[in-house]
Protein backbone atom coordinates (compact mmCIF):
# COMPACT_ATOMS: atom_id res chain seq x y z
CA UNK A 1 0.00 0.00 0.00
CA UNK A 2 1.23 3.56 -0.94
CA UNK A 3 1.97 6.06 1.82
CA UNK A 4 -1.08 8.34 0.41
CA UNK A 5 -3.42 5.44 0.50
CA UNK A 6 -2.54 4.46 3.92
CA UNK A 7 -2.88 8.57 4.99
CA UNK A 8 -5.75 8.32 3.38
CA UNK A 9 -7.16 5.59 5.03
CA UNK A 10 -6.27 6.39 8.49
CA UNK A 11 -7.98 10.02 7.70
CA UNK A 12 -11.10 7.95 6.92
CA UNK A 13 -10.79 6.22 9.78
CA UNK A 14 -10.77 9.26 12.31
CA UNK A 15 -13.40 10.44 10.67
CA UNK A 16 -16.00 7.42 11.43
CA UNK A 17 -14.39 6.86 14.74
CA UNK A 18 -15.32 10.42 15.65
CA UNK A 19 -19.08 10.51 14.13
CA UNK A 20 -19.81 7.28 16.09
CA UNK A 21 -18.19 9.01 19.60
CA UNK A 22 -20.23 12.24 18.84
CA UNK A 23 -23.52 9.61 18.65
CA UNK A 24 -22.79 7.79 21.09
CA UNK A 25 -21.68 10.58 23.39
CA UNK A 26 -25.39 11.58 22.88
CA UNK A 27 -26.60 8.41 24.03
CA UNK A 28 -24.37 7.56 27.05
CA UNK A 29 -23.84 11.37 28.09
CA UNK A 30 -26.93 12.91 26.55
CA UNK A 31 -26.58 16.03 29.07
CA UNK A 32 -23.43 16.32 28.06
CA UNK A 33 -21.93 15.27 31.58
CA UNK A 34 -19.32 12.84 31.89
CA UNK A 35 -18.88 10.96 28.70
CA UNK A 36 -17.11 7.83 31.21
CA UNK A 37 -20.04 7.17 32.96
CA UNK A 38 -20.79 4.26 31.85
CA UNK A 39 -17.48 2.45 32.26
CA UNK A 40 -18.41 4.09 36.10
CA UNK A 41 -21.70 2.09 36.17
CA UNK A 42 -20.64 -1.26 34.37
CA UNK A 43 -17.58 -1.15 37.34
CA UNK A 44 -20.15 -0.30 40.37
CA UNK A 45 -22.64 -2.84 39.20
CA UNK A 46 -19.96 -5.72 38.44
CA UNK A 47 -18.02 -4.63 41.70
CA UNK A 48 -15.23 -3.51 39.89
CA UNK A 49 -12.83 -0.04 38.67
CA UNK A 50 -14.53 2.04 36.04
CA UNK A 51 -10.48 0.78 34.42
CA UNK A 52 -11.42 -2.98 35.03
CA UNK A 53 -14.70 -2.42 33.12
CA UNK A 54 -13.43 -0.77 29.98
CA UNK A 55 -10.53 -3.90 30.27
CA UNK A 56 -13.73 -5.98 30.03
CA UNK A 57 -15.25 -3.88 27.31
CA UNK A 58 -12.09 -4.05 25.37
CA UNK A 59 -11.36 -7.80 25.66
CA UNK A 60 -14.59 -8.53 24.66
CA UNK A 61 -13.65 -6.59 20.91
CA UNK A 62 -10.23 -8.45 20.94
CA UNK A 63 -12.16 -12.01 21.44
CA UNK A 64 -14.19 -11.28 18.61
CA UNK A 65 -11.04 -9.89 16.15
CA UNK A 66 -9.34 -12.82 17.07
CA UNK A 67 -12.29 -15.36 16.15
CA UNK A 68 -12.47 -13.27 12.95
CA UNK A 69 -9.36 -14.11 12.34
CA UNK A 70 -9.52 -17.78 13.19
CA UNK A 71 -12.51 -17.97 10.79
CA UNK A 72 -10.66 -16.56 8.20
CA UNK A 73 -13.52 -13.51 7.70
CA UNK A 74 -13.15 -11.46 4.83
CA UNK A 75 -16.54 -9.48 5.61
CA UNK A 76 -14.59 -5.81 5.15
CA UNK A 77 -18.09 -4.37 6.70
CA UNK A 78 -17.73 -6.40 9.56
CA UNK A 79 -13.96 -5.89 10.23
CA UNK A 80 -14.61 -2.02 9.89
CA UNK A 81 -17.52 -2.30 12.55
CA UNK A 82 -14.86 -4.14 15.04
CA UNK A 83 -11.71 -2.28 14.84
CA UNK A 84 -13.74 1.19 14.97
CA UNK A 85 -15.35 -0.28 17.86
CA UNK A 86 -11.45 -1.19 19.18
CA UNK A 87 -9.55 1.65 17.90
CA UNK A 88 -12.65 3.86 20.18
CA UNK A 89 -12.37 1.91 22.90
CA UNK A 90 -9.10 2.72 23.41
CA UNK A 91 -9.77 6.47 23.18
Amino acid sequence: MKTQDFNDLVEEQFGICRAILETKGKEYAPDDSDRLSAFKTAGSVLHRTPIQALGGQMSKHTISLFEMIENDCTDKDLWLEKLTDQINCLL
